[in-house]
């Protein structure tokens, strides 16, 4: 039990959530701040930086967020997998994104 913690795993649909801020909010408001040319030629660099940083958090943002749930569990005590766990969801993970880009939605 996580008494006075959040009633919900923050970790759970971590990836798409950030997918979603990406999409919802940061793409959107570079666009618009290059709509209106407030910041110049550097609105073109913050859109560029927006969608970027979008690829990359799609290219690695699963294993980072397994990293990132891995470390805190670590550093707060929690159990963590063992070895043999870690390889069989590390095998899950790569087939699902083979999956996914062989089969796009």
């Amino acid at each position: 039990s996580l008494e006075g913690k959040a009633a919900v795993d923050p970790s759970i649909g971590w990836y798409e959530a950030e997918m979603g801020f990406f999409d919802g909010y940061v793409i959107p408001l570079a666009k618009k701040l290059k709509d209106c040319g407030v910041f110049g030629v550097a609105s073109d660099e913050y859109l560029a930086y927006a969608l970027e940083n979008r690829r990359e958090w799609e290219m690695k943002g699963k294993e980072e967020s397994q990293g990132m749930l891995l470390r805190a569990s670590i550093a707060l005590g929690f159990p963590t997998l063992s070895d043999d766990q870690e390889d069989s969801m590390s095998l899950m993970a790569s087939t699902q994104s083979l999956a996914e880009s062989d089969f796009p939605i």
